[in-house]
């Protein structure tokens, strides 16, 4: 009594952290997935929105790393757990393609300039930059071209966009041609800021079948590659969401301009001839982003082809402020420096031009770590082995997209007036807002190529995940089931990882007016409508009791309570003489059993004091929280489960008194004691109250140990299922092993108390078969005999019934 009730006591009162979701969830449409684990405190900028209730379209892509490849593969191990699509975001790498502009005419006048004056239009129309002379091409008749008419004037910490910075130099013979075109022409130059991201593919295919929206050449092999090889398969979007052009005017410069540039100049010097000379626009042409992006991606797929990584960026996330009226404003950021754009030891890096305008996010470089020419782990090298088209990826029914940028529609007239009617759409500013969708994709078995310290400085190398989308097996909706698969998912990660845990089941639309702030090229302040979503029903980590815990508590008081009965059975039958002088004093029945009744309280009550002093130094021991409450608690629950487990045997004897004969054991018929298993069910049978008491006991503790034993090695530490309607979960619990072995405890104890109450009432008949010459091994395996009959039907009733609850909750579970 002592040791369950201060069990219970102390594991009644033990607290276990677990995910609860709070809130209603929403009725809605499944998504792609039900779940998004990210590092914690990933939330960032949207907590001063909402709160963690909000939830930004792709969240995670501004999280560059904080979950590990391990905790990773643990999510993705868990039982219940369809799909765990990780997903690193790598940052911006830099791609530039140069379209050429050719010049009218079949055979131009040798020697002869050409300059391209390119206005880049971009957000609708409204931002616009002019790059005058932003490329040039020199056209000769002789077989070399003049040794410096090919030159960039880029100083070191100079302005990356301006023009003499950006400006590229050409040159046509007309005797040989060009390695670039059989006709002179001028390139307008483009840079695209691509986003890299690293997935899964066997689980990304699985979550949204991007492995059937490949439009050109193959899927991303489930192993980036073996060896020491550099080279990195990848696949990119075959489209972007820009809707950027450039309007490039070709113009013949004067003679004496293409004289200078064949004699050297400087472009400063060509700057001065051309500022007051005039020029004559031979041909004006308008390249599309799309036009421009189709050639990159063309290039991307010749044969042999590799991109080498020496630098690349990634962004803070999104700084938003909340106002009274419901609206969001985007904080401005300061433009990135110079330096952000330079990385030491490689070719310059041109950025792309609308890098110039107003920024959201700030920028980091990661620059190579190694000396030019020295040491160092080797570059990436990225191939492109196929393109995706991002509208064949699966969004879910909700209508998120991975790699898709939805439009933004204006929230107000002057926005609407502004934008003509149309939606704004990102650019090629990797700081602007809205940011792009990851573009190009490489294996995530390949993501420490971009987090070797060795190759590049200031990377996330022991976490480089950004976050893990989860959908749960047997999720079909948002009912009372779903949700406790969910839940139990999401306290399962949260306990297994620590990680920030978000519940997309049941996330509903929110319309949230974002204001951003103007730009530098003529963009004015713009308010447009953003589709967020809210969290109906969040994940909290909570500190509670749990019920199949305090299930698994109380049949230990039960299983405690069998061994007080067995115990009060066996001292009723000894007291039987005594309590017949009682009666024949004149005391009553009913004075008989209160007198019973208060022997087995005061036991009770001495045992609920002895463990509510107890309960103290355990949990000191434990290091446990200790609660005022649970010590008091002991008292009740012993002087309860004590006088519960007495009231029958108190009743039984009180009324034997007063029959006039003592208690015997019914006789057994038509059953002979022949052989000794009839002769050990005999004897059985002559105590059938301490024979069930026993075998119910038994039954009990094989019931809880065959469902802690299915939990652990089966359902591999949790389950959740329906019965009789009802959602049950089953996890693996601290507190429900230690109760599971407590009642294992207790009903052995039982079953040993009942061999020994047999031994001690069966003196005399042992004895005397030991006179008839039974040996002492012989005469204990009688008794040991007896026990073993109850323990197998006690274990087969109880493993029977905890096999039978466990079908019942297998029917319900997914495969």
């Amino acid at each position: 009594m002592t040791v369950a009730t201060t069990a219970f006591t102390i594991l009644g009162g033990a607290n276990t952290r677990r995910v609860e979701i709070v809130g209603a969830t929403a009725p809605s449409a499944p998504t792609t997935y039900d779940i998004l684990v990210l590092p914690p405190g990933a939330a960032s900028g949207t907590g001063r929105v909402g709160g963690d209730s909000l939830l930004r379209p792709r969240q995670w892509q501004d999280v560059y790393g904080g979950i590990t490849l391990e905790q990773a593969r643990r999510i993705q191990r868990i039982p219940g757990v369809e799909v765990a699509a990780p997903i690193a975001m790598v940052g911006y790498i830099l791609q530039t393609v140069h379209v050429a502009i050719p010049i009218p005419g079949t055979r131009p006048r040798a020697p002869a300039a050409y300059s391209a004056t390119i206005t880049h239009t971009t957000d609708q129309g409204l931002s616009r930059i002019v790059q005058p002379h932003a490329a040039y091409t020199y056209v000769t008749a002789d077989k070399d071209c003049p040794p410096r008419v090919v030159h960039q004037d880029a100083e070191p910490g100079g302005d990356p966009f301006a023009v003499q910075t950006r400006r590229v130099g050409t040159c046509w013979s007309s005797r040989v041609g060009s390695a670039r075109a059989a006709q002179p022409s001028v390139e307008d130059t483009w840079t695209f800021p691509t986003l890299v991201a690293a997935v899964d593919p066997t689980a990304e295919a699985a979550l949204n079948g991007l492995d059937k929206a490949v439009s050109a050449g193959q899927y991303l092999p489930e192993y980036g590659s073996s060896g020491g090889d550099a080279t990195i398969p990848a696949i990119r979007a075959d489209t972007l969401a820009y809707n950027d052009h450039d309007t490039v005017a070709v113009a013949r410069l004067p003679d004496r301009v293409a004289a200078a540039m064949a004699a050297g100049a400087s472009a400063a010097q060509v700057d001065r001839l051309l500022s007051g000379a005039r020029e004559t626009v031979v041909a004006t042409r308008t390249v599309t982003s799309a036009d421009a992006y189709r050639q990159l991606v063309s290039d991307a797929l010749s044969p042999g082809r590799t991109d080498v990584v020496d630098a690349f960026w990634t962004t803070t996330p999104v700084d938003y402020v909340g106002h009274a009226d419901g609206q969001v404003s985007v904080t401005p950021q300061p433009s990135p420096p110079p330096a952000t754009w330079q990385v030491p030891g490689s070719a310059r890096k041109v950025p792309p031009v609308d890098a110039s305008d107003s920024a959201a996010r700030q920028l980091v470089r990661h620059a190579t770590s190694a000396d030019p020419g020295g040491a160092g782990s080797p570059l990436p090298r990225l191939s492109t082995v196929g393109t995706f088209d991002p509208a064949r990826v699966s969004v879910g029914r909700r209508g998120v997209g991975a790699f898709a940028v939805p439009p933004l529609a204006a929230a107000d007239a002057a926005t609407r007036q502004a934008l003509g009617g149309r939606d704004l759409l990102p650019n090629a500013n990797p700081a602007g807002y809205p940011s792009v969708a990851p573009t190009m994709l490489i294996p995530l078995d390949r993501v420490g190529a971009f987090t070797d310290t060795s190759a590049f400085r200031n990377v996330n190398q022991a976490g480089p995940v950004s976050a893990v989308r989860v959908r749960v097996a047997g999720v079909t909706g948002t009912d009372a089931l779903s949700r406790e698969r969910v839940r139990a998912i999401a306290d399962e990660i949260s306990g297994l990882t620590g990680l920030r845990v978000s519940v997309t089941l049941g996330a509903t639309p929110a319309r949230v007016a974002v204001t951003v702030p103007a730009g530098h090229n003529g963009r004015p302040q713009l308010t447009v409508a953003e589709t967020w979503f809210r969290e109906s029903a969040a994940a909290v980590s909570v500190r509670t009791r749990e019920s199949q815990s305090q299930a698994l508590l109380v049949v230990l008081l039960l299983v405690c309570g069998l061994a007080v009965a067995n115990a009060t059975l066996a001292s009723t039958r000894a007291l039987a003489p005594e309590l017949r002088q009682q009666a024949r004093l004149g005391l009553l029945p009913g004075e008989i059993f209160r007198h019973l009744l208060a022997e087995a309280g005061l036991l009770a009550l001495a045992a609920g004091l002895v463990s509510a002093l107890l309960v103290w130094p355990v949990t000191t021991a434990a290091r446990g929280p200790v609660s005022s409450l649970p010590p008091l608690l002991a008292v009740p629950v012993a002087l309860a489960v004590g006088l519960a487990a007495a009231v029958v045997p108190a009743w039984r004897a009180s009324v034997a008194a007063h029959s006039g004969r003592p208690e015997r054991p019914p006789r057994v018929r038509r059953l002979h004691a022949r052989g000794p298993l009839r002769a050990s069910i005999v004897q059985l049978l002559r105590t059938p109250s301490r024979s069930a008491i026993c075998l119910a006991a038994v039954a009990v503790g094989s019931g809880a140990l065959t469902l802690d034993l299915l939990r652990t090695f089966v359902w591999r530490g949790a389950v959740v299922s329906e019965l009789f309607g009802v959602p049950v979960s089953l996890q693996d619990r601290w507190v429900d092993t230690a109760a599971t072995a407590l009642i294992v405890l207790t009903a052995a104890l039982v079953v040993g108390d009942a061999g020994w109450l047999a031994v001690r009432e069966r003196r005399a008949e042992l004895a005397d078969l030991r006179v008839q010459g039974l040996l002492g091994i012989q005469v204990a395996g009688l008794v040991a005999r007896e026990l073993a009959i109850l323990v197998v039907l006690g274990a087969a009733l109880g493993g029977a019934v905890g096999l039978t609850v466990a079908a019942a909750l297998g029917a319900g579970i997914p495969s």
